[in-house]
């Protein structure tokens, strides 16, 4: 999966179209008139090589890459992000069906609660997920007092989160939840420990 980019990272990537128009001017010739589109082709090569933020913020065509030196490099991705509804209604999934609020239930706290109805089966929320390979990465440990380093032979607790994980209790692997699906309750954690 790419990393997704800041407008810093577009800014820098601007930045650098402009250098690399320079450097295009300059050696493409008649002699080499595929020299532009060639050298394209390597900044490409890179950015799948080594992953960043920037090299995400890169167009994605040299069609694209010729857009963006007058647009930018931002506005040369705002096809991409645009869908139509027939798009939508086929592809696209609800993001609203649930929203945050206090609960009815005394010091229950916050909670998330249904803004349409859900059919019995149906998609309350749809999210991503942080995979968390190993969970022993959330337990704690107590810290020696002289040298400030952990004994790992004396756990100590949990580590919050984990309630806002789950998994399967035969797994290693953990589920995080990046949505408003962390309001569903953290009654899962008990599947995990």
């Amino acid at each position: 999966m790419a990393t997704v980019p800041f407008a810093a990272n577009f800014d820098l990537v601007d930045e650098f179209l402009v250098k690399f128009k320079n450097i295009s001017l300059k050696y493409q010739t008649s002699e080499n008139p595929d020299f532009t589109k060639d050298l394209w082709s390597i900044v490409e090569a890179e950015a799948r090589v080594i992953p960043t933020r920037s090299g995400s913020a890169l167009p994605l065509t040299f069609e694209d890459m010729q857009s963006a030196q007058s647009v930018g490099a931002a506005e040369s991705r705002l096809p991409y992000s645009m869908r139509t509804v027939e798009w939508l209604n086929e592809n696209g999934r609800c993001m609203d069906n649930i929203r945050p609020g206090n609960s009815t239930i005394r010091d229950a706290g916050r909670g998330a609660f249904a803004s349409r109805f859900i059919p019995k089966g149906g998609l309350v929320a749809p999210g991503p997920v942080l995979h968390i390979p190993n969970k022993a990465a959330m337990n704690m440990y107590e810290t020696d007092p002289l040298t400030g380093n952990r004994d790992t032979t004396k756990e100590s607790g949990k580590q919050l989160i984990l309630n806002y994980c789950f998994g399967h209790g035969k797994s290693t692997l953990l589920y995080n939840i990046h949505t408003y699906n962390r309001l569903l309750g953290s009654r899962r954690a008990r599947l995990v420990t």
